[in-house]
């Protein structure tokens, strides 16, 4: 599963500028602060823009709070940030609603981990495709369905609260690999009562290490951060993989950008 990441940035200040590039091409007549707000997936990785950013010039204050996708469309439409930053499209009507216009540049792309928490078990889970779409709509409900060598140990199924970029690209996924019998959504509608719902990709990954049985889905990079096991999954060829770069560049190598930087759909790969 890859999401890919977008900037969105308000024309009238600061045209095409990007996190990427550490926003070199600011006037000076732009205010020395920006505020920015939205999706938890890319939030690593803009820490790391902007520490190095102020390393080298204390100009420009950068502030980035991680509220989701839904969260840092919202605050754009309502102007109470600069930026935001989203792992979904806005839709049309969100579109025509930005009044001040918008730009979006594409910021980063990773993959999403299924995370588990079995304790004992010390090898590699693997879930087959019909096996993950089961377990996300409630019907797989113990490991031991999952394999008859894991524990007779119920599934605690962890998902992301409010309006989430994440959830979307994961049941964008699960759309693909079940025929369409799990709707595409930043909010879904699961179809059955799930463990516990929370806020953000660090919740989730704190939440599914601290129950024994969980299972939920972050990106790759926040499930190394808790050293969390990281189920492989079964791909188009059949074989059972990990996120890892590899992978993730594997799946991103084929992306072409529309010419106002969206993106078409990103293909599974096939091996």
């Amino acid at each position: 599963m890859i999401g890919y990441q977008f900037f969105l940035q308000k024309v009238l200040t600061a045209t095409a500028v990007t996190v990427t590039v550490g926003f070199g091409s600011i006037s000076g007549a732009i205010a020395q602060s920006l505020t920015g707000g939205g999706a938890t997936f890319p939030e690593p990785l803009y820490r790391r823009y902007f520490r190095e950013y102020q390393e080298e010039t204390t100009d420009v204050k950068l502030k980035y709070s991680a509220i989701g996708s839904g969260g840092g469309i919202r605050r754009f439409l309502n102007q109470s940030v600069d930026f935001g930053a989203s792992n979904v499209i806005p839709t049309p009507v969100e579109r025509n609603s930005m009044k001040r216009g918008l730009l979006m540049v594409p910021t980063a792309g990773g993959s999403l981990a299924v995370v588990y928490n079995l304790q004992g078990i010390t090898t590699d889970v693997k879930l087959s495709r019909d096996t993950l779409g089961k377990i996300f709509s409630g019907q797989i409900s113990n490991w031991k369905q999952v394999n008859s060598r894991l524990p007779n140990r119920k599934i605690q199924v962890v998902v992301h609260s409010g309006s989430s970029g994440t959830s979307f690209i994961f049941t964008k996924y699960l759309n693909e690999i079940t025929n369409g019998r799990i709707r595409a959504s930043r909010k879904p509608n699961w179809g059955f009562k799930v463990f516990s719902s929370v806020p953000g990709n660090g919740p989730v990954a704190s939440e599914v290490k601290r129950i024994d049985g969980a299972i939920g889905y972050v990106p790759a990079s926040y499930a190394k951060q808790l050293n969390l096991p990281m189920a492989r999954l079964e791909n188009q060829a059949g074989r059972y993989v990990k996120p890892t770069v590899d992978q993730a560049n594997k799946a991103l190598a084929n992306v072409q950008f529309n010419d106002d930087f969206t993106i078409e759909n990103i293909d599974d790969p096939e091996e």
